[in-house]
């Protein structure tokens, strides 16, 4: 399933129409389908060829005309049954079409120059340089299309299912991280209710109801038991060497081991090579997002997919805009293990 498809049926159909109204291309196609379905039969009120023809000889018995000898061919009779016309009604089949009246395709298109009306009809900025140049991209990337226009020239396109993908990962940022938060919550829960039932001892005290507080009441030995011990001392040991053992695994994810400076220095210069020409301090007060890496890729000459921007984004960036500062950099060298 990918980003279109998880967002609300409502949002899907938003983004879908806000294409079908700017792209000239769509509209095209639907002023093209019939209105009304072609076949059926036809009534030809014109007189159908063919019958009988009458002779018109001027009157009485003529003496047949002496023959010129040998024998000769009989001419063509003047009348008689005339082999009939095709019929001129009947079925006809329909204009040809490669899909239903209005239906979507991904393959539909929509010119750079009604790209920024389709983004207001969305309430997005339709002069955003960052969003404006994936579209460019798009456009003469990957797939490139050209649309015919006056006086022979082409303008570039940008397909359906790009655009879906662009608007997305405009539109879908915060739902994904109200999502992530939810599960993040639930998952803390949990971990802390399994730390609680390991911490909690096998048997129940249950002289509770008997005895008040200030007696003394000595417990009979009682058999070693898989989870816990009987006494709470020992259920104090068992937590700490739990809690021990999980600091050592996580000791052993280099997410939770903290960077040397060799690759602080890495990190730093490779975030840098997104922002040439500005200084070191400015440059740890950047954030990379679609634009830097388009322009990354248009510099190595290397064709790289929307969805795979987002996706990698989606995957590092810590904030809702899907951008990554320094710190989220730094978080995926280490994840890909590039430093």
């Amino acid at each position: 399933m990918d980003d279109f498809d998880a967002l609300p049926q409502s949002t899907r159909e938003k983004i879908d129409r806000a294409f079908d109204r700017a792209s000239s291309y769509y509209k095209s196609l639907r002023s093209s389908e019939p209105s009304a379905s072609a076949g059926g039969f036809i009534v030809d009120d014109a007189p159908a060829p063919g019958g009988f023809l009458l002779d018109d000889a001027p009157g009485g018995f003529l003496p047949p005309s002496p023959p010129a000898g040998g024998f000769l061919p009989p001419s063509p009779p003047a009348g008689g049954f005339l082999p009939p016309s095709p019929p001129a009604g009947g079925f006809l089949p329909p204009p040809s079409s490669s899909r239903a009246n209005g239906a979507r395709s991904l393959e539909d298109v929509i010119t750079l120059s009604e790209i920024a009306h389709a983004l207001q009809i969305l309430d997005l900025p339709p002069d955003d340089d960052e969003v404006l140049s994936v579209f460019r991209n798009a456009a003469t990337g990957w797939g490139a299309r050209s649309r015919d226009v006056d006086a022979g020239e082409q303008e570039q396109t940008v397909t359906r299912k790009d655009w879906r993908a662009v608007c997305s990962a405009l539109l879908g940022g915060g739902e994904d991280d109200d999502d992530d938060e939810d599960i993040q919550v639930e998952e803390s829960q949990e971990a802390a209710e399994a730390i609680e039932d390991e911490d909690v001892p096998m048997e129940v005290a249950e002289s509770e109801g008997d005895a008040s507080s200030d007696e003394y009441v000595e417990e009979a030995p009682q058999p070693k038991r898989k989870r816990g011990a009987a006494s709470k001392t020992p259920a104090r040991k068992t937590r700490k060497k739990k809690i021990e053992l999980a600091d050592s695994d996580d000791d052993e994810n280099p997410l939770n081991r903290p960077l040397t400076a060799r690759q602080k220095r890495e990190c730093l210069h490779a975030f840098s090579l997104f922002f040439p020409g500005i200084e070191e301090d400015a440059v740890k007060r950047r954030r990379i997002g679609i634009k830097e890496l388009t322009q990354a890729s248009d510099l190595l000459k290397e064709k790289t997919n929307v969805e795979e921007m987002v996706e990698m984004l989606e995957a590092f960036s810590s904030t809702p805009d899907k951008t990554m500062g320094l710190a989220d950099f730094e978080k995926m060298m280490v994840t890909t293990r590039m430093v």
